[in-house]
């Protein structure tokens, strides 16, 4: 008895690693392409406010890579500032020092194009430098060696035209 017990446990197990893997296969190909805009409160409010308008546009997320020395209460009231300023309190900020990790953003801004969450070379790029967000997408329109990611620099540059 304790062997059939065993053997179906075996089994189970098998059967829920294959379907792991089939999931994480499958989420591999139906991953979306996502966008960043790596941003810090040590950059000029201009700056960040022409970022967070070019981002509305192509529906972009803005990243902290934290709270910064001020604490969370004041990052709170600046980008509320900021963008009541420039966009009407409708850019998408966030706080992840995991997406900064992952992808070793050391300054701002940084513009990323990734498949999901992928650390592929062929599935993710990253633009430093001071530049306006449709600067970056018309870089890796026509720049990238990685056709998918022309593709989709492309497309979310065509929205700027919307």
């Amino acid at each position: 008895m304790h062997k059939k017990s065993l053997l179906i446990a075996f089994a189970y197990l098998v059967f829920t690693i294959r379907l792991v893997n089939a999931q994480s296969l499958s989420e591999s190909i139906l991953a979306k392409w996502q966008s960043y805009i790596f941003v810090s409160t040590l950059m000029p409010r201009s700056e960040l406010e022409t970022l967070a308008k070019d981002s509305l546009s192509t529906r972009t997320t803005l990243l902290f890579n934290g709270f910064g020395k001020e604490g969370q209460s004041a990052l709170q009231k600046y980008v509320y500032q900021v963008n009541q300023s420039c966009c009407g309190g409708k850019a998408s900020f966030a706080i992840d020092p995991l997406i900064f990790s992952k992808y070793k953003v050391v300054s701002a801004p940084t513009f990323l194009i990734a498949k999901g969450s992928s650390t592929l070379n062929n599935e993710f790029s990253i633009i430093s430098g001071n530049m306006e967000w449709s600067n970056a997408l018309k870089y890796w329109a026509q720049d990238s060696q990685v056709l998918q990611i022309r593709v989709e620099a492309t497309n979310l540059f065509s929205s700027f035209a919307k």
